[in-house]
């Protein structure tokens, strides 16, 4: 009784729940060779100003990628409490994970939580933009956490950062957009620095 009341006196009063994110296995007999598959583990902190969402990716080996993924986690979310009144949510913080393919040439393919039946639909990344696009799903330097969380996610950004890499050297001047590979360049170096 005693926290709650205190709670009470400050004002705010923070909910916490279980959530599970869970992605069974694509349902295709293969993947093609050149595919890489990552577990993407999200975070969003919306008590902060700004919010904080931050991405950890972690490649799947062959083994892994037929293995169901789960995450568990504890989120909230946040009330203010003038009184004894709750005048409305003001944020919340979670946690959630989904796993995304990447083939270059392709546009990635996301695996979303709870999709009881996840069906891989490749299709082509036609020009240099959608090629940009596919890398951008796959992660950005904005959303992707510093490179220290972990030694796979470190590993996974040199990875996202060599793709970039080779895509900026395959663009040479491109007369539709002629700061691509300059933008493909900082990328790569922003996803190295983290």
């Amino acid at each position: 009784m005693l926290p709650l009341a205190l709670c009470l006196l400050t004002g705010c009063l923070r909910c916490y729940y279980p959530s599970v994110s869970f992605v069974p296995p694509p349902t295709i007999l293969e993947l093609p060779s050149d595919v890489h598959v990552f577990r993407v583990d999200r975070s969003h902190d919306g008590h902060e100003f700004p919010i904080v969402e931050k991405e950890i990716l972690t490649e799947l080996s062959p083994t892994e990628q037929w293995v169901p993924q789960i995450k568990l986690a504890l989120d909230s979310k946040f009330y203010l409490l003038p009184g004894l009144v709750i005048m409305g949510y003001v944020g919340d913080s979670w946690e959630r994970m989904e796993v995304r393919l990447y083939r270059p040439g392709w546009k990635t393919v996301t695996l979303s939580s709870w999709d009881v039946a996840p069906t891989v639909r490749w299709e082509k990344a036609d020009t240099w933009f959608e090629q940009e696009r596919a890398l951008l799903a796959l992660t950005s330097s904005f959303h992707a956490a510093p490179a220290s969380a972990t030694p796979a996610h470190r590993d996974a950004l040199h990875f996202i950062a060599g793709e970039y890499e080779r895509l900026a050297n395959q663009v040479g001047s491109n007369p539709d957009d002629p700061e691509m590979q300059q933008r493909l360049r900082n990328e790569a170096s922003n996803l190295r620095e983290k």
